[in-house]
């Protein structure tokens, strides 16, 4: 399904696997925004932004969220909820990387198999477990010396 802006879920999950995962600030991240507003729109014209930051009028051609196919919805959860610990788990892997640790992995690995069904290489997912399991390699609370 998609809305006044055109976007499907299909392209939003596309795009994602593209750039190797959802990150914030991504394209995948700002489709998934986009697509949210309009699923979220009450009728009428609503303020949408799209992806290249500016800010349009458009009328909504979905009138509530009901119109949304549960298994669309448990989707759109599950991106969601891999956006959110992205959230989490992003910003430590930048600034402390050495504090990601095996349950930080596990998140975003079940996470990810939930939303996208795989976990690229190179993805944020596959780097997060790289790093966990260095740092239980190299003295972690997760290892005995």
């Amino acid at each position: 399904m998609s809305t006044a802006s055109g976007i499907t879920p299909q392209d939003i999950s596309e795009t994602a696997r593209a750039e190797g995962g959802t990150t914030k600030g991504s394209m995948s991240a700002q489709m998934q925004s986009q697509h949210t507003k309009g699923l979220n729109a009450i009728g009428g014209a609503s303020q949408d932004q799209d992806t290249t930051g500016t800010t349009s009028n458009t009328a909504s051609s979905i009138s509530t969220t009901s119109d949304i196919t549960p298994a669309e919805q448990s989707r759109l959860d599950r991106e969601r909820n891999l956006q959110e610990a992205l959230d989490v788990v992003q910003p430590k892997m930048a600034y402390d990387p050495k504090s990601i640790t095996q349950e930080d992995a596990s998140l975003l690995e079940s996470r990810e198999q939930r939303a996208h069904g795989i976990i690229p290489k190179g993805s944020v997912t596959a780097t997060a477990r790289s790093l966990a399991d260095k740092n239980a390699a190299y003295g972690g609370t997760d290892t005995t010396t």
